[in-house]
């Protein structure tokens, strides 16, 4: 999943890495179902075994490759145990495979906090820059909760996650911002147009 605003793309580099992993394990195996939601319960359940990269510019992407991404191994383990699992308990939808998701309710959650803060909060930037810099640091620190649903589901899991997992996300966003309001790119805009070297 990625969001994209006007001056930033948000994604998280372990969905690539999944996604590459599990072409080869499909492309090697012609007995795995190929129904959309069989695909992202393997997607959702080797996505939350896995650390997440979010990155938000293509430079901390390339970043995020070199230095942190998960190894071949550890993602081929997570994908097969996946699958492994997915085969055991098929749950294929009557529904057309357009009506299939793939959710991270982490990420949707740390969005709404955001936003929530964002509101009450008047001192904090709220450029699309420091906005989508705060939602991918954040979503490194918490675990992802990716899960495979139908559209129009996901907003009412959403709402039935614990206060606890609210609260969470509020401590981790505000750690977030700290960083970022101590280090915002939205100031470093025009020297990145000059040529100096930034994050």
């Amino acid at each position: 999943m990625s969001r994209t605003s006007e001056d930033a793309c948000f994604r998280n580099f372990t969905e690539e890495v999944v996604e590459r992993t599990m072409a080869s394990v499909f492309a090697a195996d012609a007995s795995l179902c190929s129904c959309k939601r069989c695909q992202n319960d393997i997607r959702a359940l080797a996505l939350n075994a896995l650390t997440p990269q979010y990155y938000v510019s293509e430079r901390s992407r390339m970043l995020a490759r070199m230095i942190e991404a998960p190894s071949e191994t550890e993602t081929a383990e997570s994908v097969n145990a996946a699958v492994r699992r997915v085969k055991a308990i098929p749950r294929h939808s009557d529904a057309a495979d357009s009506e299939a998701a793939l959710i991270n309710y982490s990420e949707e959650m740390v969005w709404r906090v955001i936003h929530d803060v964002v509101t009450e909060r008047k001192d904090i930037c709220s450029c699309p820059q420091c906005l989508t810099d705060t939602a991918a640091i954040t979503l490194n620190d918490m675990r992802p909760r990716y899960h495979s649903t139908l559209k129009g589901r996901s907003y009412s899991k959403l709402d039935e996650l614990d206060q606890k997992f609210y609260a969470e996300c509020w401590v981790t966003v505000f750690h977030a911002l700290t960083k970022v309001s101590t280090q915002p790119h939205h100031n470093r805009e025009k020297s990145d147009q000059t040529g100096t070297e930034t994050l």
